[in-house]
This record gives C-alpha cells, sequence and structure tokens, in this order.
C-alpha cells in the first residue's frame, strides 16, 4: 500500500526523537510504500540545517521513500481543500494525486478534514 508519512514523522527518525523514533522504525518494517512530499524534503532541509552534512544524510535517508509530485494541479487542489492548514491540505493532494491510501501522522487534528483517513504510527501498528 501507498502511504503518506507527514513531516513530522520524518523528523523523529532524523532528530532522533525517542521513543517516537523507535516507533517510527516499527512502522517501516511494514511492507508499504512509503512516500514523503518534495515540499516536506525542503522542509526538512529547512529544519535540520544546523545538521553537519544534511544534504549528504538526507540524500541516503530518502532513498527507500517514493518522493510524491507536488505541482500545479496540487496547489489548485489544496486551495479548494477541507483542510484548513494549507501545507497539510498540499500534503492530503500530493498524496492523493500520488495514488496515496492514507496519512500517517502523530498531529491528526491537522488531518481532521482529510478526504484520505488519517492514523498515528500507534494506530497503524495496531491495525496489523
Amino acid at each position: 500500500m501507498r502511504i503518506l508519512l507527514d513531516t513530522n514523522i520524518y523528523l523523529d527518525l532524523l532528530q532522533h526523537r525517542i521513543p517516537f523514533q523507535t516507533e517510527t522504525l516499527e512502522l517501516l518494517k511494514l511492507d508499504n510504500d512509503y512516500g514523503i512530499t518534495a515540499t516536506t524534503i525542503t522542509d526538512l532541509v529547512y529544519l535540520t540545517r544546523k545538521t553537519p552534512n544534511i544534504f549528504e544524510l538526507l540524500q541516503i535517508f530518502l532513498d527507500p521513500f517514493t518522493i510524491f509530485t507536488v505541482n500545479a494541479e496540487v496547489i489548485q487542489r489544496a486551495f479548494n481543500s477541507k483542510i484548513t492548514d494549507f501545507e497539510d491540505a498540499v500534503q492530503e493532494q500530493s498524496a492523493l494525486l500520488n495514488g496515496a491510501v492514507a496519512i500517517i501522522t502523530r498531529n491528526k487534528k491537522d488531518f481532521v478534514n482529510s478526504i484520505l483517513p488519517v492514523y498515528t504510527p500507534t494506530e497503524w501498528l495496531n491495525k496489523g
């Protein structure tokens, strides 16, 4: 299954946020096609910019993930999304355009009006 992982999930990994990192590593053991939006990559670079060798680290780190397109269609659809935070609306619309069946985030409240089902990592792991 193709699933979008929200920015906070990647930050858990990159910044070694315990206990969230452990849970995310368990999540990645499941046989899914995990995606990241192109805009999340720019956000990660900005948020981790003081990390030594961040570009090299991200190139290695991102290798197993599918990069979801963010284009004019995604942006236009995000303007009309029922999600009030534009950045999260872009995440949702990119996931839809790229064939994702769900979004995994630690901030479900940000995706209350999402068209796609939204899960926390714990909920997804317990889903089986």
